[in-house]
């Protein structure tokens, strides 16, 4: 096998280095015949070395440095593909929107409920707000938006002398409100000399701070 190599190597040296018209050639001629092909070969073999044994390695240690950078950049990508900068704009507004209409959270509960009696007051109604049992509760892990809510019981004043009309107009005010009110129950009754009474059930939305995320 390695002679037949040798003789395999040996033919190709000399019909590589072949000189047109002199066989016999001496070494000295034929390295200098040979070097027009051999030195190009020579550079390409240098080339491919430095390709795989520095330059391959070299960017695999970069791409391995970089991947989290390339995930976030797909993912942009993908997301300017999924969604136009007219849409983009939209979901900033409406979720700018969404947070005006949210309360800070349970501690600012009192503060509503003021605001409430004040408002029925104005529409010459008497009311009392509390919350109510399990309104107030620990939000479940992982949700981002909980619920409050308040019972109320009112009485139309002594001077109001269209306590309906102006129920109306106070629960339809209450629904313009922000932070938003929503109205979950009403139950309104009244005795034989006319008198209301009037329960109502508000609840009020609020976003849950995690402190991971805060962090």
């Amino acid at each position: 096998m390695k002679t037949k190599l040798a003789g395999l190597a040996r033919s190709f040296w000399l019909l590589l280095t072949a000189v047109p018209g002199w066989p016999d050639a001496p070494r000295i001629v034929r390295l200098g015949r040979a070097l027009p092909v051999a030195f190009p070969f020579a550079i390409m073999l240098i080339l491919v070395g430095w390709k795989a044994a520095v330059r391959d390695p070299h960017l695999q240690s970069m791409r391995a440095q970089n991947r989290p950078l390339l995930l976030l950049e797909s993912q942009i990508a993908t997301l300017r593909l999924n969604c136009s900068e007219q849409e983009a704009h939209d979901l900033a507004g409406r979720a700018a929107e969404l947070s005006h209409s949210l309360i800070a959270g349970p501690k600012q509960l009192a503060e509503v409920s003021n605001a409430l009696q004040k408002l029925t007051a104005e529409q010459h109604w008497e009311s009392d707000f509390h919350a109510i049992e399990g309104g107030t509760g620990a939000p479940v892990e992982g949700t981002q938006v909980a619920f409050l809510r308040l019972k109320g019981k009112l009485t139309p004043t002594p001077d109001n002398a269209q306590p309906f009309s102006t129920l109306v107009m106070l629960l339809d005010g209450l629904s313009r409100e922000d932070p938003r009110i929503d109205l979950t129950g009403l139950a309104i009754r009244a005795d034989e000399q006319g008198r209301y009474s009037v329960e109502t059930h508000f609840r009020l939305a609020y976003r849950v701070s995690h402190e991971k995320a805060a962090q």
